[in-house]
């Protein structure tokens, strides 16, 4: 006969199915710790085998980065012969002109000559008048023929011949973000919104405009079991437009029959299929023109009330003498249009001294890698002693102009050495007249004396994030 014992949750409980419950729990704790166990054991493998996966991810980049960098070379080399076979055409050319006029010129004055002395050098037999005439006449159309035509000013030393580094932050950004490790006991194969876990389901989520609607996660690991315990930040969600008509926007320019671009004829065209505000970009090699990004504001087509109103509105306008009208006389009063006046705003002080506050004062450098040449000029300072001070994030240096724009002093060269920066973003001037210099790439400041040399930097260890503009404040003595 077996014994009773009382428990405090489940009461009074026969001791045998007590010591099978007993049993049954110290097995499962037994299997669990043997789970355990070996997963522990497969964290040195699943390391072996992710550190694998990542070497062989950047042993992929690295073959792309380099057949990018063959790519950019045969490119150049191409560029180069086309526009050395495009200028050695041009010379051929011209020069055969040149010599086509030279002799047209000669031959018309040997014309003018032998029609003056009625006779042609070496004692030949004269020619008539009129074929003479007639000679001259058409030599003259073939020189002024010739003297019309245009001399084409490109290609030239002006031309610009550059390395664009397209999307270089977005690209720089990517790798500094590329990859992610996590770890999480859900498998992605088998979790699904609670409402799309029924095969049977549309595969829709249904909502109305500025309602808040709620879809719960259903998440499963990889042998079917329901995950109880859920970390939020492994989960991400956006949305992203599903529209059956995407936007047009193309480049458009005439050909003619030989297959050549004809001259001045080049534009956008834009066909938008959805109202709202647009930014268009119109680059060359990558580089924005000035003004781009253009806004574009895209309405909605009116309807056929809007349009019918818009035609009244429009015969309304054509008739101007139905709104205007006859000066008419009543007693002494007139009935006339009276122009209005221009409203003349008072000016200021500085407009008597003809100061232009929105005209172009002057431009500082070209396009280039030299002395007083840019190749993406990104932040500028005025110092205290009328100094224009301005940073180059492409050719990683920093130029000094004085107040007429002429170049001073160029200081700073590309690399990671004290003295030397990757991408200065912008520059100002301190209190005791230093330049400090932003590092956009070397998260850190460099500090340089007022003669360029380099001086000391700092925050490389305390900046978390790239550093992109400053601001100094002398009356506080910060810098921002």
């Amino acid at each position: 006969m077996g014994f009773d014992m009382e428990c405090p949750k489940y009461g009074k409980t026969p001791l045998t199915s007590l010591t099978e419950h007993s049993t049954s729990a110290l097995s499962l704790l037994q299997d669990r710790c043997a789970d355990l166990e070996d997963a522990l054991y497969l964290l040195e493998s699943s390391k072996k085998e992710i550190l694998g996966q990542i070497e062989q991810c950047f042993q992929t980049i690295f073959r792309c980065l380099e057949d990018r960098r063959k790519a950019l070379i045969l490119d150049l080399n191409q560029s180069l012969e086309e526009r050395r076979t495009l200028i050695e055409k041009l010379m051929k050319e011209l020069e055969e002109r040149s010599q086509k006029i030279k002799m047209n010129v000669e031959v018309i004055k040997q014309t003018n000559l032998s029609k003056n002395d009625g006779i042609i050098a070496g004692g030949k037999q004269s020619l008539d008048d009129t074929e003479l005439s007639a000679h001259g006449a058409r030599l003259e159309e073939e020189l002024r023929a010739a003297l019309g035509l245009p001399v084409p000013i490109h290609p030239s030393t002006s031309d610009i011949l550059s390395y664009f580094p397209i999307d270089l932050d977005q690209l720089l950004s990517l790798i500094k973000n590329f990859g992610a490790i996590g770890v999480t006991s859900i498998d992605a194969d088998q979790t699904c919104l609670k409402s799309f876990s029924d095969e049977n389901s549309q595969g829709i989520i249904r909502c109305n405009v500025n309602q808040v609607t709620f879809e719960k996660i259903h998440a499963i690991d990889c042998q079917g079991r329901e995950v109880n315990v859920i970390n939020p930040e492994e989960f991400t969600v956006s949305l992203t437009p599903r529209l059956s008509n995407s936007n047009e926007a193309i480049i458009v320019s005439e050909v003619n029959k030989n297959g050549l671009y004809t001259t001045n004829t080049l534009g956008i065209q834009l066909k938008l299929y959805y109202p709202g505000t647009y930014d268009a970009n119109v680059k060359i090699l990558g580089e924005h023109i000035r003004g781009s990004p253009y806004r574009i504001q895209c309405f909605p087509a009116p309807g056929p009330v809007a349009k019918e109103w818009k035609s009244v509105f429009d015969d309304i306008s054509k008739q101007a003498e139905i709104r205007l009208g006859q000066v008419r006389k009543f007693r002494r009063s007139y009935s006339a249009r009276s122009p209005v006046k221009p409203f003349h705003p008072k000016r200021a002080y500085a407009d008597k001294l003809i100061w232009s506050r929105n005209g172009l004062l002057f431009t500082v450098g070209i396009r280039g890698r030299g002395p007083s040449e840019f190749g993406c000029p990104q932040g500028a300072w005025v110092t205290r002693d009328s100094k224009i001070l301005v940073a180059d994030s492409n050719n990683a240096n920093v130029q000094v102009f004085d107040a007429a724009g002429t170049h001073l002093l160029r200081f700073g060269e590309f690399g990671a050495d004290p003295g030397q920066m990757v991408r200065p973003k912008d520059v100002a001037e301190t209190i005791n007249s230093n330049y400090l210099v932003c590092d956009f790439d070397s998260h850190c400041i460099h500090v340089f004396q007022p003669s360029g040399k380099y001086m000391s930097r700092f925050g490389q260890r305390h900046l978390a994030g790239p550093s992109v503009s400053l601001r100094f404040y002398s009356s506080q003595s910060k810098l921002c």
